[in-house]
C-alpha cells in the first residue's frame, strides 16, 4: 500500500486513459466557481490541488437529488479541497441548515477554500448557515460541534451531523484510523445519519475494503451504492466548466460510493439481517470463520446478533439481544417476521 502522492496521482491518470484529473487553476459546476489550490506545501502532499473524480459524481448525484440532505439538516465536509459537494449542497431547494467545509489546517489549503465559500456565498440559499474550518483528522472535534450550535436560538446543540462528507480520502491508507475516529467525533447517533464515502477505482480496492473494515470495527454498516444500467454516462444536467458529457462519464464510471450507518439503527440492522439471509447455507457460518463477520455484526451461530448495542429495539441490554434469534430481532426492532421482507415499509432511506 502506497501512500506517495505522486504514485496517487499517476494511478488516477491510468485509470482516466492518460487525460488529466481535473487540476484547472478555476472549475465552473453549476452556479459554482471554484479555485484550485496552488501547488505548493501540503496542497501537494495532500492532493488538495486537483479535483478529483469522486466531488464531481457526488456533485451529479447532489443535483439529481439523489443525496438526501433533508431541509434543516447539519452536514461537515472532511478534507473538502475546494468544497464542490458541500458548497453545492448549500445552493439547492431542499438545503441543509448548517453546512461546515472542512480541510487541513494550512494557511495555502484553508485561504483557497475559504475564498471559494465567499465567492460563492451569492449562490447559496439565505437560510443554509455554511462555515469553513480548519480541522485534522483525529484531533478534538469540539470546534466544529460546536457550530451545531445556532447563534440565532437558545436551544442545546446537537450532538453530532446528521451527514458526513468523506470525498476521495481512502488512498491515504495510513489516515482510515483517524478518519474512523472523526466519524465517531462527528456523526449524530440519530437514526436518519449518515456517512457518504467516494473513493476513486485508483484506490485499490483492498485499501478501501480496510477502511470499510475498521469502520465495522467502529460500529458502523456500510453498503455500497453500484451502478445500474440507467445510471451509465452522465446524468447531471448542470454545465461543468471544461469538461464534456464523454468526460464526465469517464469519471463518474471510475468510482466507488458507499453510504454508512450506525448498525444499531433499524436500517443498519436491516442490512445486517440482509446480508446473513443472503449468505445462502446458514449452517456453514460456525465451520467457517471468514463467513462469520458481516458487516461488523459477528455471528456466533445461524440465529444471533451479536457484538454491537442497540438503543432503540426495545431489547433491555446486549445480553438479551445475543440471546434473541433473528426472528425476535426482526420483529422486536422492526415488526416483522423472518418470512417477510426485511426493509419494505418504513420511510427512512
Amino acid at each position: 500500500m502506497n501512500d506517495d502522492p505522486e504514485v496517487i496521482l499517476n494511478e488516477s491518470l491510468a485509470f482516466l486513459g492518460g487525460q488529466p484529473v481535473v487540476d484547472d487553476s478555476v472549475v465552473y459546476y453549476g452556479p459554482l466557481t471554484l479555485q484550485i489550490a496552488q501547488k505548493q506545501g501540503k496542497a501537494n502532499t495532500l492532493l488538495a490541488d486537483h479535483l478529483f473524480s469522486p466531488a464531481l459524481y457526488l456533485a451529479e448525484r447532489i443535483e439529481r437529488g439523489l443525496f438526501p440532505a433533508q431541509t434543516g439538516s447539519t452536514v461537515v465536509e472532511l478534507g473538502a479541497g475546494t468544497g464542490l459537494p458541500s458548497l453545492l449542497l448549500a445552493t439547492t431547494s431542499d438545503h441543509p441548515a448548517l453546512v461546515v467545509a472542512t480541510d487541513y489546517p494550512d494557511e495555502n489549503i484553508l485561504e483557497n477554500l475559504k475564498k471559494n465559500l465567499e465567492k460563492n456565498r451569492p449562490n447559496f440559499q439565505p437560510t443554509c448557515r455554511v462555515e469553513c474550518v480548519g480541522y485534522e483528522w483525529g484531533t478534538n472535534a469540539d470546534l466544529l460541534l460546536k457550530l451545531l450550535q445556532d447563534p440565532s436560538k437558545n436551544q442545546t446543540p446537537r450532538q453530532g451531523y446528521d451527514i458526513v462528507i468523506l470525498s476521495d480520502l481512502l488512498h491515504f491508507h495510513g489516515s482510515h484510523d483517524v478518519l474512523i475516529s472523526s466519524i465517531q467525533a462527528l456523526l449524530s447517533r440519530l437514526e436518519n445519519s449518515k456517512v457518504h464515502v467516494s473513493a476513486g477505482k485508483y484506490t485499490h480496492r483492498n485499501v478501501c475494503e480496510d477502511f470499510l473494515r475498521k469502520g465495522r470495527e467502529a460500529g458502523l454498516v456500510f453498503e455500497e451504492v453500484l451502478a445500474g444500467p440507467e445510471e451509465a454516462g452522465w446524468n447531471g444536467t448542470m454545465k461543468v466548466g471544461g469538461l464534456d458529457q464523454e468526460a464526465l462519464a469517464i469519471r463518474k464510471a471510475n468510482c466507488y460510493y458507499w453510504v454508512g450507518r450506525w448498525a444499531n439503527s433499524k436500517r443498519g440492522l436491516r442490512m445486517h439481517y440482509k446480508r446473513f439471509m443472503s449468505h445462502g447455507n446458514h449452517n456453514d457460518l460456525d465451520d467457517n470463520d471468514d463467513n462469520d463477520d458481516f458487516f461488523g455484526v459477528r455471528y456466533e451461530d445461524q440465529h444471533s446478533f451479536l457484538d454491537f448495542e442497540d438503543t432503540e429495539s426495545g431489547f433491555e441490554d446486549e445480553e438479551e439481544l445475543e440471546e434473541s434469534s433473528v426472528a425476535q430481532v426482526m420483529v422486536e426492532c422492526f415488526g416483522r417476521g423472518v418470512g417477510q421482507d426485511p426493509w419494505q415499509a418504513d420511510s427512512e432511506s
